[in-house]
């Protein structure tokens, strides 16, 4: 097979250039060295018609060209790994924090006595007289306070420097 590329060989007064222009023309790419044979032999037999339709019909019968996969993969990946990233940091990353934020609070109580039950908790339902768990919850601070001022104070200091 005679190779026509590099070469600018008129052909029945129709370049190689020519028939490559033609071709950019229709199908925005110059032709390989296999579909300019075919298309060479496509005019040869054809120089009856008019030079549109000799053009035309020589390219448009070329076979197909290739599918390059993976240029196409890549370009899907530059959408979807964006996507990914930000689901993996909801999932990774809010997710806990939410979850951490939601957790019940641990009430501390002065060394020596028992914490009172955060309200809302299984214990929280455990305390004297009538009233709320939050009422029973302050007047058991209060009690801690006239008891023993200065452990009061200590563990409000501990709470202000944290």
């Amino acid at each position: 097979m005679k190779k026509y590329s590099d070469s600018n060989e008129a052909i029945f007064s129709i370049s190689v250039e020519d028939l490559q222009h033609q071709a950019i023309n229709i199908t925005g790419r110059k032709l390989t060295d296999k579909e300019l044979h075919i298309a060479v032999k496509g005019i040869n037999e054809g120089l009856s018609f008019g030079i549109d339709t000799v053009f035309e019909t020589a390219i448009e019968e070329l076979p197909p060209e290739k599918t390059d996969y993976l240029k196409i993969a890549l370009s899907l990946a530059k959408f979807i790994l964006p996507i990914i990233v930000v689901i993996m940091l909801f999932l990774f990353v809010v997710k806990p924090v939410i979850e951490t934020l939601k957790a019940p609070v641990r009430i501390v109580s002065a060394p020596g006595r028992e914490a009172p039950e955060a309200p809302g908790t299984p214990g929280a339902a455990r305390y004297e007289g009538g009233g709320t768990p939050e009422a029973a919850v302050k007047e058991e601070v209060m009690q801690l306070v006239k008891q023993d001022p200065r452990q009061a104070a200590a563990i409000l200091k501990d709470w202000m420097s944290e």
